[in-house]
């Protein structure tokens, strides 16, 4: 489906914001079927792009809770994607880290939206980027709070 900029132009911005939302979890959950992962799963990996991770800060990167992001690391590594590796001398401290080899159909599925992205960015002067990436961080930010709070704290919406 080839959507042009022109069929979002006359919508308003809070709008644009939940279709570009609503897209990207589409695109990453594509990707982590495609991989044969949970959602959950894929976000730990992603987490894990610029390096190893203790199952604590995955834990707290994530929102979830250390057992349910153990679970998560057994069956990433039960799929080859990851392994354990000691954090230095302390035996009971663990480092979680992508096995990239194995995870070349992820950068493959990455590459052209990174390609994509940039090509954007070079749209815009270095003055409008600081603007663009302010707001950026700061709406994902907002979402990862309300993404915890929610999940942590909200009661059933629905009742069946």
């Amino acid at each position: 489906m080839n959507t042009s900029a022109s069929a979002f132009a006359d919508l308003p911005p809070r709008i644009l914001s939940h279709i570009a939302s609503t897209d990207a979890i589409l695109f990453h959950r594509a990707i982590a079927n495609r991989l044969n992962l949970k959602p959950t799963d894929y976000r730990c990996l992603l987490f894990m792009v610029d390096g190893p991770k203790t199952p604590t800060e995955l834990a707290e990167m994530s929102g979830l809770t250390t057992g349910s992001i153990t679970t998560a690391i057994g069956r990433l590594e039960k799929l080859g994607y990851v392994r354990r590796a000691p954090a230095g001398k302390d035996k009971r401290r663990i480092y979680v880290q992508n096995i990239p080899e194995v995870l070349r159909p992820l950068y493959a599925g990455l590459g052209s939206f990174i390609a994509e992205m940039q090509e954007l960015d070079r749209r815009y002067a270095p003055e409008e980027m600081i603007i663009i990436n302010d707001y950026s961080h700061r709406v994902a930010n907002i979402l990862h709070d309300l993404t915890l709070r929610v999940a942590q704290n909200a009661p059933t919406l629905r009742e069946d």
